[in-house]
């Protein structure tokens, strides 16, 4: 039984849960890592960001399929976290005297957000706030706020995009230009390929924070 947390449990739990929140599936995160006592050698992220995909994985053992899987997932949460952004700037206060409505104080409920939650049992919550359905799987208040992002939500996206050509980016243009993370990201970004990737997704997230991971009983 764990009675305690480290700092690196609450980043990958926080990871996890970003997951989520952007309408991506629910990542079970296993607690009890130990946290460094060395300095740690430099983040690979800076050579993420240039475009050295490849390299900026090897030295933990991941590859090319962990690379585009990465890309997809960071792309697609960039474009939910901007269209919740947007949805949040732009909210309309509900009716006071309509018992859906709740106060900011108790998170998104507050909000006219673009969705309606349909529970396992078909209820409807939040009918008035309209627009798209999500019929989730993971938490309500995950759900809630997920459809703020509306159709940006946690997907391919982002991968179906650079299938189609699109490379606009250092690391999207990095995937398209290497033979074996091309392949990758054709298969991946077929736009009937969602819930592979999203599955796989989950999976390559799981590998991702168990690196290197040292446990402890507390």
């Amino acid at each position: 039984r764990q009675i305690e947390v480290s700092a690196a449990d609450i980043i990958a739990f926080g990871g996890g849960v970003a997951i989520e929140a952007t309408g991506g599936p629910r990542v079970i995160v296993q607690l009890g890592r130990t946290d460094g006592k060395k300095e740690q050698p430099p983040s690979g992220m800076a050579a993420w960001d240039q475009g050295d995909v490849i390299g900026a994985l090897s030295r933990s053992g991941l590859g090319a399929k962990e690379a585009v899987l990465y890309a997809g997932m960071l792309g697609s949460m960039e474009t939910a976290a901007t269209a919740m952004t947007e949805a949040i700037k732009n909210k309309v206060e509900c009716d006071p005297s309509d018992p859906d409505c709740t106060s900011d104080e108790e998170g998104y409920y507050g909000l006219y957000s673009p969705v309606t939650i349909v529970s396992e049992t078909k209820k409807e919550f939040g009918k008035n706030r309209g627009a798209s359905a999500v019929n989730s799987n993971v938490g309500f208040d995950s759900a809630r706020i997920a459809g703020l992002a509306g159709d940006a939500k946690f997907s391919n996206s982002y991968l179906v995009s650079l299938a189609s050509g699109k490379a606009e980016d250092a690391v999207g243009k990095a995937l398209l230009a290497n033979k074996e993370t091309k392949e990758l990201v054709m298969e991946y970004g077929k736009k009937g390929n969602n819930r592979k990737f999203q599955k796989d997704a989950e999976q390559a997230f799981v590998a991702l924070v168990e690196l290197g991971r040292s446990n402890t009983s507390r």
